[in-house]
């Protein structure tokens, strides 16, 4: 079983927690929440208020989030996500602590025009992976 650990309430004890109780790893993160009001009435635009922020705006907080649950004394396997789209970004979370990483937006979001294009951009995604895979990330000193 693996957690997905949540920005926005307290992840230090629920990571804690979750190695209390036999989790297997983490997902550090998931979506920020977020607003957003219609600019004509001021009016949330989602139905509830509130709704989740994904995608490059959130790298730097799962960043945060990954070091600090490493600087806390977690050693359950973290898998990082947030804003993952270049091999840079995948380093960057690597040197916070992560031991994986997830592409989310980075394989189904990014912008190319029109599907013909699309052999390409899975090309660039293949050519990430291979990179990602041929990776070693600095060892983590044992607590």
């Amino acid at each position: 079983m693996i957690l997905k650990l949540s920005p926005d309430y307290d992840y230090l004890g629920h990571a804690r927690l979750a190695a209390e109780h036999g989790v297997s790893a983490l997902t550090a993160i998931n979506t920020v929440k977020g607003l957003r009001l219609d600019p004509e009435t001021g009016e949330p635009l989602l139905k509830n208020g509130f709704g989740g922020l994904s995608g490059r705006a959130i790298k730097p907080i799962g960043l945060r989030v990954v070091k600090e649950l490493r600087d806390a004394g977690v050693t359950l396997p973290i898998i990082a996500t947030g804003g993952i789209r270049t091999f840079d970004d995948c380093r960057e979370y690597f040197w916070a602590g992560a031991d994986a990483v997830s592409l989310g937006s980075a394989s189904w979001f990014a912008s190319y025009p029109g599907y013909a294009l699309s052999p390409l951009h899975a090309a660039r995604i293949r050519g990430l992976l291979r990179r990602i895979e041929g990776y070693q990330p600095p060892a983590r000193p044992a607590r």
